[in-house]
């Protein structure tokens, strides 16, 4: 039988046309399938995380809490630059009182006769105001040098000792150890005042050999009433100081008046030294990672 050519033509059309169609699915179709089907796979496992995580499914409810998270971003980063202005105006103090401007100065060209220099003044205003360290107590001396501690480091933990010595005497606290006997090496009760060891350094993420931010531990233990400790802790943190409480030891050891005991409390604070100029960001302030930059470190 004669098939005509016209005939010929539409089957070879059609079976061309079919295995197009094939290859489109095989090549196009299934893998597209697949594809979807895996996302489908993520969706249902992120929708059962977010189950057990109490997340709202509600779109609406979700964009409320983005907002509300976006807004308490925007609250912590306030606090932290708050915080990074304080201390950087409470050391700034110190590097004028040894004689340099800003921070890498100071790091780098103070030499242990300046910080010999700074531990004398130190002790000597404190003891016009009845407050006598002892090197024993306090863990550091005039010849502290160490390879382990630079000595801008001593001269920060020493102002620190400094600044917490002068506001427990503005509060009318007492420093001084009442059990303490005066003897052949001691004339006068000495601070309880210590310099907590080792220094904590702070990194970020993306730079975890370099430390942006150091914080020297002071521990000191006072005597008064308890609105002017109350009072005392208040002025911890203030325009140009930032020393945050890390831990507090309190007991009555009698009574002021008829409203008001007297207590004796250990307080350990930690003062913050910022390692970058004021040119130099920590991290943008629209960052989202903003709230991973306090790492500790050593």
């Amino acid at each position: 039988m004669n098939i005509p050519p016209l005939y010929k033509k539409l089957v070879t059309y059609n079976i061309l046309f079919l295995a197009g169609v094939l290859l489109l699915f095989i090549f196009v179709v299934r893998p597209k399938q697949k594809a979807v089907g895996k996302l489908e796979e993520v969706n249902n496992n992120k929708i059962s995380g977010l189950r057990t995580q109490r997340y709202p499914r509600d779109p609406t409810k979700l964009l409320t809490m983005e907002k509300q998270l976006e807004s308490r971003s925007r609250n912590v980063l306030r606090t932290l630059t708050a915080a990074f202005k304080r201390s950087r105006e409470q050391f700034n103090g110190v590097f004028r009182a040894v004689g340099f401007g800003n921070v890498n100065d100071f790091r780098e060209f103070v030499k242990l006769i300046r910080y010999q220099g700074y531990f004398d003044s130190v002790k000597s205003d404190l003891e016009k105001k009845q407050i006598f360290l002892d090197d024993e107590i306090l863990g550091l001396t005039e010849h502290s040098s160490s390879p382990t501690r630079d000595n801008y480091q001593l001269v920060a933990h020493m102002s620190v000792v400094r600044d917490l010595a002068l506001m427990a005497d503005e509060h009318k606290l007492s420093v001084a150890d009442p059990y303490a006997r005066a003897g052949s090496r001691r004339r006068n009760p000495p601070a309880r005042i210590t310099a907590v060891l080792p220094i904590t350094t702070y990194n970020t993420p993306v730079d975890l050999e370099n430390a942006y931010l150091e914080e020297y531990a002071v521990r000191i233990t006072v005597t008064g009433s308890v609105s002017n400790f109350s009072d005392f802790l208040q002025a911890l943190n203030v325009r140009g100081r930032f020393l945050p409480v890390r831990s507090v030891w309190i007991k009555k050891v009698g009574v002021r008046s008829q409203t008001q005991d007297l207590v004796e409390a250990t307080v350990e604070c930690g003062g913050f030294l910022v390692l970058l100029d004021m040119e130099q960001g920590i991290f943008a302030p629209e960052s989202t990672e903003s709230t991973k930059v306090w790492t500790r470190g050593t």
